[in-house]
């Protein structure tokens, strides 16, 4: 019984990541519908950054634009396997 609570708990905790995500809107909000991706890299557990995004870079000099930061399921199965040595999150601008 303790062995399938924790294969629902770990199988929850990877399928469920909507909560991780953040949406944040400059100018009047994206105009186009063109999304540019990107990826955040991090080593231990966040603390420290290999690669950030700039979302104002991405909307190519843009002011009106939508960045949404996420932790997709790749993202967060890379973590897992890497005990969060290595993680990313993805940076997403629709202009």
């Amino acid at each position: 019984m303790k062995k399938a609570l924790y294969t629902i708990a770990i199988g929850a905790s990877l399928l469920l990541t909507s909560c991780y995500s953040t949406v944040h809107t400059f100018g009047e909000g994206p105009q186009s519908g063109k999304i540019v991706k990107g990826k955040n890299q991090y080593l231990f557990w966040g603390l420290s950054p290999l690669k950030t995004t700039e979302p104002q870079k991405m909307a190519g000099g843009s002011d009106n634009f939508e960045a949404t930061t996420k932790f997709t399921f790749v993202d967060q199965l890379i973590s897992f396997i890497t005990f969060g040595i290595y993680g990313q999150s993805t940076t997403e601008v629709q202009k």
